[in-house]
């Protein structure tokens, strides 16, 4: 191998033994090889450097230099070029230019070299001994033939593969940056390349999703219905618009969300979420009537679909405000939110429970204050715990409850009956009776409560064959005990009774005008009055008779209270009276008045109550009176000055129905119980007044 340097550019060249001619790899120059294998001393020419032609975006291709080009099997690395649709720059090699001969340089071993000529042309002749190897051309054309093929494939791969990658990547930034609009036009430039189509709808749902924030929702649809991928994932769409309807409710916006709903209605499935977090800013604000302006208005326009979620929403917020005692601001929402709010009784019934099972009476009836006028059953949870207490026989704690809670309200009244009737039921006859006289009127307390003194009463007049000092105490203490009248009154009868039966007539003529008789005694005393009839008068064998007047006394005074029940009354009273004035009487005579029939019954008499306060009565402060008179054939006139209030309207007659006096319209019908009257003793009345619950006390005037 021999080395020798390019006429042209001055490139060393290692040349191979046996060949004649080469071509330089700098600037592509035809040298011929001298014949004596001599090195020639380097020359060192200037490098002109190749012309860049320039082409936009393109970069030419850089071709590495080698210098054991025949030596190894060139590598030809393929073109970088970043510009697209560029063909590749050809360059032509630049002709041999004519420069002035270099300086000789010395050698190691300096050999003679004859200087170049300026073309370049010139060859030394080959030595003797060394003979011209074989011409290899067909290599060199096989390089450059596989050069060409080399560059053809770098081109073909630079426009298939290299430029549409590096354009799709350019694409892929353009969508990061969320430039959609370039985004969209450089996917679609892409065609059918990878994904880009469905980069494409990406970009386009990016857009949409862009214009909806910004409340161009006309837009936003518009640029959907461009989107060719019908499952695209539109999560982030819906949250958008979730997130803009629930701004715009949030401001109260009709219009705004109505707008929205409407153009994107076919992408919205979540508009009643939307519209509820929106309500629920308004309410946070205290926006109530705003709030509920908006669900009215959106509800009219059928933009909500499904009422329950807005109504869930804010019973949730009322709910809040409850649990966390702002119960003024929660009586507000509620006066503008109720329409839409679920079981606010039930809301405050929860209020309320908590704070009567933490035992926080105080709070339990704050709450109930607040709120009593405006719900169904605002103590509710007070009642269904007082029942809980009452069914565990915890009376007295069930009163107190109620007491600390709804003691102002219809409630208590509610609660204080339940505990009185089981006081009743455990025979707790005191606290029973105590407890419905409280209650007053309410239900039949009043009739529970001498039920109550009754039983009380009884427990003490059971005993049998009771002395005459007997009797008193026990009448001393049934009176004490507060027992009803009839009670007191039946102890009377008894008392009467068992004096008459052992022959003290005064007696008993005393206790029997001290009393209404009850129902059940008529009958018995008026039979043992009879009985005492022989009593009155001594009848001779010869049919003379004597009067006893002490028992004659004793016994009209027992038959005045029969006057108007029996038929044979008068008969016997006229007897007593002719017995009294000395006539005298056979003795059939006498056995036939003992023998008396006929008897009326006085339980079906309406004239009971009516003969017994016959004649004038007045009160102690003379404001009430009744004037009572008797017009015959069972009738009988009722003037009166009463705080009994007005008489209804169409009031025609009135009669007396047991206690009652029962007021009448023209066919006969009643209208209402006027008055209620009760027996006290021959000498005093009760009166009670129905229409402005009163109650006076009168005393007979002589």
């Amino acid at each position: 191998m021999v080395k020798i340097f390019c006429s042209n550019c001055g490139k060393p060249i290692f040349v191979p033994d046996g060949k004649t001619t080469v071509f330089c790899t700098e600037c592509g120059t035809k040298l011929n090889v001298p014949a004596p294998a001599v090195e020639t001393p380097k020359v060192e020419t200037p490098v002109v450097e190749t012309p860049v032609l320039e082409t936009p975006k393109v970069e030419a291709p850089v071709a590495e230099k080698t210098e054991a080009f025949f030596s190894e099997t060139p590598k030809v690395e393929p073109p970088v070029v970043e510009a697209p649709k560029a063909e590749a720059p050809h360059f032509e090699a630049p002709k041999p230019v004519d420069r002035p001969a270099p300086a000789p340089q010395p050698a190691q071993q300096p050999r003679p070299r004859p200087a170049p000529t300026a073309t370049a042309t010139a060859v030394p002749d080959v030595p003797a001994e060394e003979k011209p190897k074989k011409k290899k051309t067909g290599l060199l054309i096989g390089i450059i033939g596989g050069v060409v093929v080399l560059l053809a494939a770098a081109a073909a791969a630079f426009m298939f593969l290299i430029k549409p990658g590096m354009d799709y990547k350019a694409a892929q930034k353009l969508l990061e940056d969320k430039s959609y609009d370039e985004a969209i036009a450089a996917f679609e430039k892409l065609g059918t390349y990878n994904d880009s189509q469905a980069k494409a709808d990406e970009a386009r749902l990016g857009k949409a999703i862009k214009l909806v924030s910004s409340g161009k929702f006309d837009k936003a649809a518009k640029t959907l219905k461009e989107i060719e991928d019908e499952d695209i994932d539109l999560t982030k769409l819906n949250e958008a618009l979730g997130e803009e309807i629930a701004k715009l409710a949030s401001e109260g916006d009709e219009e705004g969300v109505l707008d929205a709903i409407d153009a994107m209605g076919d992408y919205v499935d979540n508009a009643d979420e939307a519209v509820a977090a929106g309500v629920k800013a308004l309410i946070a604000e205290k926006s109530y009537y705003s709030a509920s302006s908006l669900i009215s208005a959106l509800s009219d326009d059928e933009a909500i679909k499904d009422m329950s979620v807005i109504r869930a929403a804010v019973t949730t917020e009322l709910q809040t405000l409850v649990d966390a005692g702002d119960i003024d601001e929660a009586r507000n929402m509620a006066y503008a939110l109720s329409d839409y709010i679920d079981d606010i009784d039930g809301i405050c019934y929860k209020a309320v429970s908590a704070a009567v099972e933490a035992g926080d009476y105080a709070k339990a009836k704050g709450i109930i204050e607040k709120v009593y006028w405006d719900l169904k059953e605002p103590a509710k949870a007070v009642v269904d715990k007082a029942n809980a207490l009452i069914e565990a026989d915890k009376l007295d704690e069930a009163l107190e409850l109620a007491k600390a809670t709804v003691g102002e309200y219809s409630e208590y009244k509610v609660i204080a009956y339940a505990v009185a009737d089981k006081y009743f039921e455990n025979e707790d006859y005191e606290k029973a009776a105590e407890l419905f006289d409280e209650l007053g009127w309410y239900e039949d307390s009043y009739d529970r409560a001498k039920a109550a003194r009754s039983k009380i009463a009884l427990s003490l007049v059971d005993k049998e064959g009771m002395t005459a000092e007997e009797y008193v105490e026990v009448y001393e203490a049934v009176k004490d005990a507060g027992a009803d009248q009839d009670v007191i009154d039946a102890f009377i009868v008894k008392w009467a009774k068992d004096a008459l039966e052992d022959g003290d007539t005064e007696l008993a003529s005393k206790l029997y005008y001290s009393v209404y008789l009850p129902d059940s005694a008529e009958e018995g005393v008026y039979a043992v009055v009879l009985e005492n009839l022989s009593k009155t008068a001594t009848v001779t064998s010869d049919g003379v008779v004597t009067a006893n007047e002490d028992e004659i006394t004793a016994i009209k005074s027992v038959l005045d209270l029969f006057g108007y029940y029996y038929e044979d009354v008068p008969e016997i009273k006229d007897y007593l009276t002719n017995l009294s004035g000395g006539k005298s009487f056979s003795n059939a005579e006498v056995v036939a008045l003992w023998d008396v029939s006929g008897m009326k019954d006085v339980l079906t008499s309406e004239l009971g109550i009516s003969g017994a306060i016959v004649g004038n009565w007045e009160s102690a402060d003379g404001e009430s009176t009744i004037e009572m008179t008797e017009r015959g054939n069972g009738s009988f006139n009722f003037n009166y000055e009463l705080p009994a209030g007005d008489l209804p309207s169409n009031t025609y007659s009135w009669y007396i129905g047991g206690h009652d006096l029962i007021l009448t319209d023209s066919d006969g019908a009643d209208i209402q119980a006027f008055v209620r009257i009760t027996v006290t003793d021959l000498e005093h009345i009760t009166v009670y007044c129905y229409n402005t619950d009163t109650t006076v006390e009168l005393t007979k005037q002589s």
